[in-house]
């Protein structure tokens, strides 16, 4: 990474010693690293380890690194591609499948993080990752991975109020106003408040916030209740 303009570089490397030397000596065929190398000095380029794999997941998950950080120093956007040469859409195609699964671990969510410090997402970049993500369904073995990821990991009480308040089966009752909402983002709208004060709320002995009072129910148990 370039610690002027934290523009970066992702590669993969079975060899890591010999690679990070190939870079520095300029033997590596990138004119965009060489001549950035050239201008700021070798003095402001770190090299930092993302996550260590068998070689067999190398192209995966160099692919995963370079979708997810978009470096600006790579020449081309598909792992393990030489310039010039491409990659058969079948390849192209596992590549993907093999992305799309990933589960992220939280050691690697921090390096993630610790790379993107200071970096802004453009309001195209933001709208892409929107639509990518608007209708996605995860496959059965995705689920799987994510269950057994997080299997075992004890959450907060804040956590789970938010886990326990985003259950389909779960409405809130704002005892104020004797109002049944469908869902805490509903009462949010409804009330004009924040929808984090209401998660807040449930956690509260008194379950008051802003003038209101909020109760999280399972079932509907009372006839004279306006349901919104």
């Amino acid at each position: 990474m370039n610690l002027i303009n934290n523009k970066r570089y992702v590669g993969s490397s079975k060899d890591l010693k010999t690679r990070m030397a190939n870079h520095f000596s300029g033997r590596r065929s990138n004119p965009h690293m060489q001549c950035a190398m050239r201008k700021y000095g070798i003095e402001n380029f770190v090299f930092n380890v993302l996550e260590y794999v068998q070689e067999e997941d190398l192209i995966r998950v160099e692919q995963f690194y370079i979708d997810t950080l978009k470096p600006e120093y790579n020449i081309c956007s598909v792992a393990g591609s030489r310039l010039g040469v491409s990659m058969s859409e079948e390849a192209k195609a596992k590549i993907s499948k093999a992305v799309k699964e990933r589960v992220i671990s939280d050691e690697t969510r921090e390096r993630l993080r610790q790379a993107n410090l200071g970096k802004k997402a453009s309001d195209e970049t933001r709208k892409k990752l929107s639509e990518v993500h608007t209708g996605v369904k995860l496959s059965e073995e995705h689920k799987r991975r994510i269950g057994d990821a997080n299997r075992g990991k004890k959450h907060s009480d804040e956590s789970k109020s938010k886990m326990a308040a985003n259950r389909s089966t779960c409405k809130v009752l704002c005892l104020t106003n004797n109002t049944l909402y469908e869902s805490v983002k509903h009462a949010a709208i409804s009330l004009n408040i924040n929808l984090m004060s209401i998660y807040y709320a449930f956690r509260k002995a008194d379950k008051s916030i802003h003038g209101y009072v909020f109760e999280r129910i399972e079932k509907l148990e009372e006839s004279n209740l306006e349901f919104v």
